[in-house]
């Protein structure tokens, strides 16, 4: 799918230099030293769709404000064209022309009359994110998986920062491409407690059926965020038509990962099995939300931190974990009869090594749910 999308396009020559408040764009400005407000510019702002907004931002180097850039001045759409169209991005289009036209139709909903002064022809991608999921067994499995990628380092290719579910491999700042690789159960879950804790968005938190957050659970995301250069190296020009009529997303996802799953080759990581421990958690803490959906969140992370524990060792858990969360995480398994002493001690000995082959099978017929493809 393309979950994320930056188009750009040009204003006419004739358009130029541009008056940003003669064409109904808000705008905020600077007074001069003889107080005379100079210096006109468009902050980032939302345009409303159904679900999520879509960020735009009028880009003007026409009047020569930053020196050495190109004079002219640009359109900046930025959006997830799967949550501007349905609500969510468990799934989505990966169909360029298709994902272009649903950040553009709110673009032009909401602003008709700047039709007629931007070069249409000139639309140019910036940036596209192409993810798709592998599945491990579980989230926290998939978890596993994630912390065991944070030790990969071959040749380019290796591993920076990240939270416990999230690595990154490639340069943070990079204006080429970047990848990250994240568990997406763990995300969607603070996802919609965010949003059950601000009004108006209870037609987007229905969307998030028992069946749909189920299907969640084990997926791996895998996504390529790749730039203009990443294109212009491989000999593709970014004129959006150009694109359409050239776009082969699962071609540039492999090449974009090509070299991070080399590095995956042979590799093995332990599998710790606990779950009766898992199970008791869940049973012992489930919560319910305001919407009362069954919510295992608090069970599902103190998990996590016993499994931690299991892999790194008691210090090093403690060391890299959020201090209040730990000792709370401690605690709760605590409750079940396990003692202080049993996770000071705990041995990785009866952990299964698996390759990580297993993780890393991306089934492109299997990225929609079969209850969404079967509508």
């Amino acid at each position: 799918m393309i979950d994320k999308l930056v188009l750009r396009c040009r204003f006419k020559d004739e358009s130029l230099p541009l008056d940003i408040p003669s064409l109904g764009i808000p705008y905020e400005g600077s007074f001069d030293e003889v107080n005379e407000l100079s210096y006109l510019r468009h902050p980032w702002e939302s345009i409303p769709s159904s679900f999520h907004g879509v960020a735009f931002k009028v880009q003007d180097y026409s009047q020569g404000y930053l020196g050495d850039k190109e004079m002219g001045a640009w359109v900046l759409l930025k959006a997830s064209p799967a949550k501007v169209s349905q609500g969510h991005n468990l799934f989505g289009s990966d169909d360029l022309e298709e994902c272009a036209l649903q950040i553009m139709k709110p673009f032009f909903h909401h602003y008709p009359w700047l039709v007629d002064h931007l070069d249409l022809e000139s639309w140019t991608v910036d940036e596209v994110d192409i993810t798709y999921h592998s599945r491990a067994e579980n989230e926290i499995q998939a978890t596993q998986f994630i912390q065991s990628l944070k030790n990969i380092s071959k040749g380019h290719t290796a591993a920076r920062g990240g939270y416990i579910s999230t690595v990154y491999f490639g340069q943070k700042k990079s204006r080429i491409k970047k990848i990250k690789i994240y568990a997406k159960y763990l995300e969607l879950m603070q996802q919609i407690k965010s949003m059950e804790n601000k009004k108006g968005l209870e037609h987007i938190l229905a969307l998030y059926t028992d069946e749909l957050t189920e299907w969640a659970r084990g997926l791996v995301r895998w996504e390529a965020t790749l730039k203009t250069r990443w294109f212009e190296r491989r000999g593709q020009r970014t004129n959006l038509k150009e694109m359409i009529a050239n776009w082969d997303a699962k071609k540039y996802w492999e090449m974009a990962t090509k070299e991070l799953f080399e590095a995956l080759e042979g590799q093995t990581m332990k599998i710790c099995n606990d779950n009766e421990l898992h199970e008791k958690l869940r049973l012992k803490y489930e919560a319910v939300t305001k919407t009362g959906r069954k919510t295992y969140i608090k069970a599902d992370n103190a998990y996590k931190t016993y499994q931690l524990i299991k892999q790194l060792g008691f210090p090093e858990a403690k060391r890299i974990c959020q201090k209040a969360s730990f000792w709370n995480h401690v605690n709760m398994i605590e409750s079940l009869g396990i003692s202080l002493a049993y996770l000071q001690n705990l041995q990785t000995n009866s952990a299964h090594i698996i390759p990580m082959t297993r993780f890393i099978e991306v089934c492109f017929e299997e990225q929609i749910p079969p209850f969404a493809r079967a509508a």
